[in-house]
């Protein structure tokens, strides 16, 4: 049911000609986060390598074509 509520609504935006995707591994997202003050974020959100790792994989499988990824 998400499926196919998540593709009509997909297919009724206006599509970008290019996606950039910057990945950024654990550690740096972290200290990143640390340097801005998100203890909140961190805590509840990413508070394993293995969270952090599944949410970004997640997100990798959707991406359209037209995506270019950086690592950074």
């Amino acid at each position: 049911m998400f499926y196919f509520l998540y593709n009509f609504l997909f297919s009724k935006l206006e599509q970008p000609e290019i996606v950039i995707f910057v990945k950024v591994d654990y550690e740096n997202m972290i200290r990143r986060l640390e340097s801005r003050g998100n203890l909140t974020l961190i805590e509840n959100k990413f508070s394993n390598r293995d969270d952090y790792n599944n949410l970004v994989n997640n997100y990798l499988r959707y991406l359209p074509t037209n995506t270019v990824i950086l690592d950074n």
